[in-house]
């Protein structure tokens, strides 16, 4: 049985489909039939890199030397409105595979840099865009730069957002074609799917998205790039990949050719990039030492520790949502308060003058405390509450005692985090 409207196909009838489960324009990058997003800040290089992938695909070059590519047309729909521009971009790109300029004529690369806005919504708009992507044989790319061109709604209105994307899926499924869209990151934006600019429903039917993040070195000069992929619908999640720009300009400023390649993180200058994990980590610690911290405080704490603007203020905000129990926080970092047995009482480390296995009442007398793993637990607290740069012997030991142990891939953040949890799970059964 076959369905002339929802197309619905029995399993048999499926199993002896031949077809590939996906095809790739891009290796694991950008699917046949899909929508691929790439995401950034402006300035940051994404249509540069656009323009790149295309020369690979029109070439056959493997991208960045690794991914493999199917060779094919290419549309850049380029809604920047300068042609000049755009015809720069793309001479510079195809220079940095190789080729020279009788070449590049020969190639089936076909630009529109006429307007500065298409419409998808509208049917009259997506219907002249399809038929002119019609008379491109082979056409194996559709590269849409950018998204906010794409229509004249709202990026924050889910159904604006929905139809616009409809209008992407279209092209994709009606030429069996990948599309790559350029989007902007938000303001401050970090490095997650949520700071992607506007309603969620603009990445909701894409296939892939990545995050490009540039960073500056000592000098200020642009430095590495690094590609982050945030969501993954067809295949594993790839691992962050660091990028450099190469690039080779004339006498005049103009670019003449530029190619994009792996960089060598051993010599990377910058802070790496911080996911919400990491942050998360540590507002715990933060919050543990100081209880009362306000949330303005907890966020630019995070700020300095390297987590983008956008990201500490969401995970500032989860935090202040679900703040723990008082009881244990006041006796963990208020050193006024008489520490029951088997708690320091401490807000910093452990002191040199005091001896394992004994605390301080509120008067300052010490009191005796011959429980092995209440002493093991006030060297975990006092160990996580101060700087943990480093695991010492004497903490290694207290985690074995306390069966609180260290896993070699967990980060130091995460692990202080872990002694704060399983101890109040510890606390509250003695």
């Amino acid at each position: 049985m076959a369905s002339a409207f929802l197309g619905l196909q029995s399993i048999g009838a499926l199993l002896t489909d031949n077809d590939p489960f996906v095809e790739w324009v891009v290796d694991k990058t950008i699917a046949r039939g899909g929508n691929t997003f790439f995401v950034a800040r402006p300035g940051a290089g994404k249509s540069l890199l656009a323009y790149y992938i295309a020369a690979c695909v029109l070439t056959g070059t493997p991208v960045f030397g690794l991914l493999a590519v199917q060779q094919g047309a290419v549309a850049y729909i380029d809604l920047d409105g300068r042609k000049s521009i755009a015809r720069m971009r793309a001479i510079a790109a195809l220079h940095g595979v190789g080729l020279n300029d009788d070449e590049i004529a020969a190639l089936p690369l076909y630009i529109g840099a006429q307007r500065s806005s298409a419409d998808l919504r509208d049917p009259i708009m997506l219907q002249a865009t399809l038929d002119e992507l019609a008379a491109i044989p082979n056409l194996m790319l559709v590269v849409l730069d950018t998204f906010s061109d794409l229509h004249h709604g709202k990026e924050g209105n889910p159904d604006d957002m929905t139809d616009t994307v409809a209008g992407a899926v279209e092209i994709a499924t009606r030429f069996n074609c990948g599309v790559l869209i350029i989007h902007h990151a938000r303001k401050n934006g970090g490095n997650e799917l949520e700071d992607v600019r506007g309603a969620s429903s603009i990445v909701a039917k894409a296939d892939a998205v990545f995050i490009l993040k540039t960073e500056r070195e000592e000098d200020d000069n642009p430095g590495k790039l690094t590609l982050l992929q945030r969501k993954a619908r067809l295949t594993e999640e790839a691992r962050p990949r660091n990028l450099t720009l190469h690039t080779d300009g004339d006498v005049d400023g103009a670019l003449h050719s530029y190619s994009f390649s792996l960089a060598d993180i051993s010599g990377r200058i910058g802070r790496p990039a911080t996911t919400s994990k990491e942050a998360d980590e540590i507002a715990t610690r933060l919050l543990w030492h100081t209880a009362d911290m306000p949330r303005v405080e907890l966020v630019k704490q995070l700020v300095a520790a390297g987590i983008p603007q956008a990201t500490a203020y969401r995970v500032a905000n989860v935090h202040y949502q679900k703040r723990g129990d008082i009881g244990v926080t006041d006796v963990l970092i208020n050193p006024a308060l008489p520490a029951p047995q088997g708690e320091t009482g401490l807000s910093d480390s452990l002191r040199e003058n005091d001896a394992p296995g004994h605390s301080e009442n509120a008067d300052g007398d010490q009191c005796g405390n011959d429980d092995p793993v209440a002493t093991a637990w006030d060297t975990l607290i006092a160990w996580a509450n101060g700087d943990c740069k480093e695991v010492p012997e004497r903490v290694r030991i207290a985690g074995e005692q306390a069966g609180v142990m260290r896993d070699p891939p967990e980060s130091l953040n995460c692990y202080a985090s872990r002694i704060f949890a399983l101890y109040r799970e510890w606390r509250d059964a003695a």
